[in-house]
């Protein structure tokens, strides 16, 4: 069994509905992967989220030692980039 943790979007429009950061955001995705994990003997899949590349990297540096090198992660707010797959690539390759 799996389970994959609910993260906190971070395309700009949900940033103005919460009046949060990019940070925040992945601050309370990491808490929420954190607290489901260690509620489950179920593999829990974490969430890494960000607009820009480098935000995706700091997100993967805020999980610290939760992950570990191979494990498999979802990546999050790419869904309203589907008219563009060009900048998805971008986002999970860091170009």
């Amino acid at each position: 069994m799996a389970a994959v943790t609910q993260d906190m979007m971070c395309e700009q429009f949900i940033l103005d509905r919460t009046g949060m950061s990019i940070e925040q955001h992945q601050e309370i995705t990491v808490q929420r992967y954190e607290k489901i994990k260690g509620g489950t003997d179920a593999y829990v899949m974490p969430v890494l989220q960000g607009f820009h590349p480098r935000d995706y990297i700091a997100h993967i540096k805020m999980y610290g030692s939760l992950l570990s090198s191979g494990q498999w992660t979802g990546v999050g707010s790419v869904c309203k980039r589907n008219s563009n797959p060009d900048s998805i690539e971008d986002r999970v390759t860091g170009n």
